[in-house]
Protein backbone atom coordinates (compact mmCIF):
# COMPACT_ATOMS: atom_id res chain seq x y z
CA UNK A 1 0.00 0.00 0.00
CA UNK A 2 1.22 3.49 -0.80
CA UNK A 3 -0.02 6.66 0.87
CA UNK A 4 1.02 9.60 -1.29
CA UNK A 5 0.79 13.39 -1.02
CA UNK A 6 -2.86 13.33 -2.13
CA UNK A 7 -3.90 11.68 1.14
CA UNK A 8 -4.72 13.54 4.38
CA UNK A 9 -2.67 10.81 6.11
CA UNK A 10 0.51 11.64 4.19
CA UNK A 11 2.15 13.77 6.88
CA UNK A 12 1.76 11.14 9.60
CA UNK A 13 1.85 7.88 7.64
CA UNK A 14 2.88 8.69 4.09
CA UNK A 15 4.97 6.11 2.31
CA UNK A 16 5.05 2.51 1.15
CA UNK A 17 3.57 0.11 3.71
CA UNK A 18 4.71 -3.51 3.85
CA UNK A 19 2.41 -5.25 6.32
CA UNK A 20 2.99 -8.59 8.03
CA UNK A 21 0.83 -10.65 10.40
CA UNK A 22 1.79 -13.47 12.75
CA UNK A 23 0.24 -16.93 12.51
CA UNK A 24 -2.00 -16.20 15.52
CA UNK A 25 -4.00 -13.62 13.57
CA UNK A 26 -3.77 -15.02 10.05
CA UNK A 27 -7.00 -17.05 10.14
CA UNK A 28 -8.98 -14.08 11.52
CA UNK A 29 -7.58 -11.86 8.78
CA UNK A 30 -8.60 -14.32 6.06
CA UNK A 31 -12.11 -14.77 7.51
CA UNK A 32 -12.64 -11.09 8.38
CA UNK A 33 -13.23 -11.97 12.05
CA UNK A 34 -12.21 -10.43 15.35
CA UNK A 35 -8.51 -10.98 16.03
CA UNK A 36 -7.50 -13.20 18.95
CA UNK A 37 -5.20 -12.04 21.71
CA UNK A 38 -1.50 -12.25 20.78
CA UNK A 39 -2.17 -11.22 17.17
CA UNK A 40 0.67 -9.02 15.92
CA UNK A 41 0.56 -6.75 12.88
CA UNK A 42 3.89 -5.27 11.84
CA UNK A 43 4.08 -2.37 9.40
CA UNK A 44 7.39 -1.66 7.69
CA UNK A 45 6.97 1.91 6.40
CA UNK A 46 9.33 3.21 3.71
CA UNK A 47 9.85 6.41 1.76
CA UNK A 48 9.15 5.95 -1.94
CA UNK A 49 9.86 7.53 -5.29
CA UNK A 50 8.01 7.26 -8.56
CA UNK A 51 10.00 6.34 -11.64
CA UNK A 52 8.50 5.54 -15.04
CA UNK A 53 5.09 5.10 -13.42
CA UNK A 54 6.37 2.62 -10.81
CA UNK A 55 6.55 3.16 -7.05
CA UNK A 56 10.04 2.32 -5.79
CA UNK A 57 10.72 1.55 -2.13
CA UNK A 58 13.18 3.91 -0.44
CA UNK A 59 14.70 4.18 3.04
CA UNK A 60 12.76 2.94 6.07
CA UNK A 61 10.78 5.72 7.80
CA UNK A 62 9.37 3.66 10.66
CA UNK A 63 8.45 0.25 11.94
CA UNK A 64 5.08 0.01 13.67
CA UNK A 65 3.35 -2.72 15.63
CA UNK A 66 -0.20 -3.45 16.72
CA UNK A 67 -0.49 -6.11 19.45
CA UNK A 68 -3.85 -7.56 20.48
CA UNK A 69 -4.46 -7.98 24.22
CA UNK A 70 -8.08 -7.28 25.13
CA UNK A 71 -7.47 -6.85 28.86
CA UNK A 72 -4.23 -4.86 28.79
CA UNK A 73 -5.36 -2.49 26.01
CA UNK A 74 -9.11 -2.34 26.71
CA UNK A 75 -9.19 1.46 26.35
CA UNK A 76 -7.86 1.24 22.77
CA UNK A 77 -10.12 -1.49 21.41
CA UNK A 78 -7.89 -4.28 22.68
CA UNK A 79 -4.86 -3.11 20.67
CA UNK A 80 -1.49 -1.87 21.86
CA UNK A 81 0.31 0.47 19.49
CA UNK A 82 3.92 1.58 19.03
CA UNK A 83 6.17 2.80 16.24
CA UNK A 84 9.90 3.41 16.01
CA UNK A 85 11.60 6.06 13.89
CA UNK A 86 13.63 4.43 11.14
CA UNK A 87 12.83 1.04 12.67
CA UNK A 88 15.30 1.78 15.49
CA UNK A 89 14.04 0.13 18.73
CA UNK A 90 15.75 2.88 20.74
CA UNK A 91 13.55 5.53 19.07
CA UNK A 92 9.89 4.87 19.97
CA UNK A 93 7.65 7.78 19.06
CA UNK A 94 4.15 6.83 20.21
CA UNK A 95 3.65 8.64 23.53
CA UNK A 96 -0.16 8.76 23.52
CA UNK A 97 -1.60 5.69 21.72
CA UNK A 98 -5.17 6.95 22.05
CA UNK A 99 -4.53 10.25 20.27
CA UNK A 100 -1.71 9.19 17.95
CA UNK A 101 -3.15 5.84 16.85
CA UNK A 102 -6.51 4.68 18.13
CA UNK A 103 -8.47 7.79 17.12
CA UNK A 104 -7.54 7.08 13.49
CA UNK A 105 -8.47 3.39 13.80
CA UNK A 106 -11.97 4.06 15.21
CA UNK A 107 -13.65 4.18 11.76
CA UNK A 108 -12.65 0.51 11.35
CA UNK A 109 -14.38 -0.71 14.51
CA UNK A 110 -16.36 -3.20 12.40
CA UNK A 111 -13.01 -4.70 11.30
CA UNK A 112 -11.63 -4.89 14.86
CA UNK A 113 -9.92 -1.49 14.32
CA UNK A 114 -7.68 -2.87 11.57
CA UNK A 115 -7.39 -1.33 8.11
CA UNK A 116 -5.68 -4.41 6.63
CA UNK A 117 -7.73 -6.74 4.47
CA UNK A 118 -6.89 -10.11 3.03
CA UNK A 119 -6.26 -10.35 -0.71
CA UNK A 120 -7.00 -13.90 -1.90
CA UNK A 121 -4.58 -15.53 -4.33
CA UNK A 122 -6.94 -17.64 -6.48
CA UNK A 123 -4.26 -18.54 -9.02
CA UNK A 124 -1.71 -19.58 -6.39
CA UNK A 125 0.92 -17.30 -7.88
CA UNK A 126 2.42 -16.28 -4.54
CA UNK A 127 2.48 -19.85 -3.30
CA UNK A 128 3.70 -21.57 -6.46
CA UNK A 129 5.77 -18.87 -8.15
CA UNK A 130 5.14 -17.43 -11.58
CA UNK A 131 7.06 -18.08 -14.75
CA UNK A 132 9.39 -20.50 -12.99
CA UNK A 133 10.06 -18.05 -10.14
CA UNK A 134 10.43 -19.59 -6.69
CA UNK A 135 7.38 -19.31 -4.45
CA UNK A 136 7.06 -16.21 -2.33
CA UNK A 137 6.31 -17.00 1.30
CA UNK A 138 5.67 -13.38 2.36
CA UNK A 139 2.30 -12.89 4.02
CA UNK A 140 0.71 -10.43 1.60
CA UNK A 141 -1.74 -7.88 2.96
CA UNK A 142 -3.23 -4.60 1.90
CA UNK A 143 -3.29 -1.73 4.39
CA UNK A 144 -4.42 1.87 4.49
CA UNK A 145 -2.35 2.65 7.56
CA UNK A 146 -1.55 1.29 10.99
CA UNK A 147 0.87 1.70 13.99
CA UNK A 148 2.33 0.82 17.76
CA UNK A 149 4.64 -1.05 21.74
CA UNK A 150 7.79 0.23 23.52
CA UNK A 151 10.26 -2.45 22.54
CA UNK A 152 9.80 -5.07 19.91
CA UNK A 153 11.03 -8.50 18.91
CA UNK A 154 9.16 -11.23 17.09
CA UNK A 155 10.06 -14.50 15.48
CA UNK A 156 6.48 -15.20 14.39
CA UNK A 157 6.24 -12.45 11.79
CA UNK A 158 7.62 -13.84 8.58
CA UNK A 159 8.99 -12.79 5.24
CA UNK A 160 10.44 -15.82 3.55
CA UNK A 161 11.60 -17.54 6.71
CA UNK A 162 11.36 -16.70 10.39
CA UNK A 163 13.52 -13.79 11.38
CA UNK A 164 13.97 -11.49 14.34
CA UNK A 165 12.48 -8.05 13.83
Amino acid sequence: MVIDKGSPLFEAMGGMHNVYINSTGEAALKKGEQYPDKTVLLIDLHEFTISDGSYLEGPRKATAIMLKNKKKYASTGGWGFQAWAGGDPTKPFVTDPTKQCFECHQPKKDQDYVYSTYIPDPDGIRQHGAGGAPPCRRRHLRVLFSPHMSSYRSTEITHGTHRDV
